[in-house]
């Protein structure tokens, strides 16, 4: 347990001229170490590193809402010698307006935890989200909604539709840079509707149908989802891939059948004389029950039980955004030949387990 003692007002504000001190030199000491990197090679990467450390403290050093707000409008316009177009990106994607950041920490007692509470400065992020939402470009206006949108895994339909539609816009942009669509696709929070899943598929035939050279980036967009799309889906999809490997060198490859896929010239191998593979034919998951239920789901795997024709099973969700932390816990009964689903949300939140302490810092 720690104890704090608050001083006199006097001691107070000297306190916080020290720290207003100690904020001016940290900040100081960057700008002086951003202008000696621009001396140095240009890929050294080190301008961009800097950047990147200011962007994410200047919201802790600079609580004066028009000190943050020129040094925002100052580092989000600079430029990169290498990798302009992905160093600008990245750098955009790292801003967040959470209220507040935890870091875990070793202490005598044991692990625990420091809450850092961020400085009102919610004018300053109106300016920003209305900024990027007036810039000439998608980007931008997907960025807003990435910042706005932060803190959920999963988000709510209508916003999650319109992350869609903005990271669409952006399709001519991404598909001639993989790293670069790499990138803004991590942004995008998941949904686990149809909507969701047929998006995907038709972002991904967009982009192979008009990349001019192989973008391995775009390999792996799809064929997660390729047990929720029909038989005819999927022959489109391989059909498309086909093209795109005729046409870029791409290695072919079978993502969406059954059918081997066979390099001109080359027998396909014989497979040994064993038992044959076991073959998944239904895939269940929880994510469109109309729950909201995370992708940090878990099932008890010692709780399935058979009974009345369906298997029953207990899992549970951990609430990382309620305060304090809490565990939703429901039993599931599906037919596994139909994969109806009953869904049975056991009464009450119990509080999350948590082996760690929790000190609560505001700046």
């Amino acid at each position: 347990m720690a104890i704090v003692s608050v001083g006199p007002a006097t001691e107070q504000i000297q306190q916080a001229e020290r720290l207003g001190t100690l904020r001016r030199m940290y900040w100081g000491a960057l700008n002086d170490a951003l202008l000696r990197s621009r001396e140095l090679p240009p890929n050294s990467g080190l301008p961009e590193m800097i950047s990147g450390t200011q962007l994410r403290t200047a919201r802790i050093i600079l609580p004066d809402g028009v000190d943050l707000k020129g040094a925002l409008q100052e580092i989000l316009s600079r430029n990169f010698a290498t990798n302009n177009a992905l160093a600008r990106a990245s750098l955009r994607l790292g801003i967040n307006w959470l209220p507040s950041m935890v870091s875990r920490v070793k202490t005598y007692s044991g692990p625990a935890e420091i809450k850092y509470r961020y400085p009102d400065n919610d004018p300053v992020k109106e300016w920003l989200l209305d900024s990027l939402r007036k810039s000439s470009t998608p980007e931008g206006r997907f960025l807003a909604s990435a910042i706005e949108f932060d803190g959920r895994v999963i988000l709510l339909a209508e916003r999650s539709a319109l992350l869609m539609e903005e990271f669409w816009d952006m399709r001519d942009e991404l598909v001639q840079d993989g790293e670069l669509f790499k990138l803004y696709e991590s942004a995008m929070k998941q949904s686990h509707d149809m909507t969701w899943f047929e998006f995907y598929r038709r972002l991904y035939l967009y982009l192979i149908n008009h990349a001019t050279r192989r973008q391995p980036a775009f390999d792996d967009l799809v064929s997660r989802y390729t047990y929720r799309y029909s038989l005819e889906q999927k022959n489109e999809l391989q059909e498309a891939y086909n093209r795109y490997a005729a046409r870029t060198g791409a290695q072919p490859a079978g993502f969406f059948s059954a059918q081997p896929v066979v390099v001109p010239g080359n027998r396909p191998a014989q497979a040994p004389d064993t038992l044959p593979p076991l073959r998944v034919s239904r895939f269940w998951h929880p994510f469109d029950l109309g729950r909201n239920i995370s992708p940090d789901f878990r099932i008890q795997a010692s709780s399935m039980i058979w009974a009345e024709d369906r298997l029953w099973f207990e899992g549970s969700v951990h609430d990382f955004d309620s305060n304090p932390q809490v565990m939703h816990h429901y039993v599931f009964a599906v037919d596994p030949l139909t994969m109806q689903t009953e869904t049975i949300e056991l009464p009450g939140a119990w509080k999350a387990p948590k082996s760690s302490q929790t000190l609560l810092i505001s700046l």
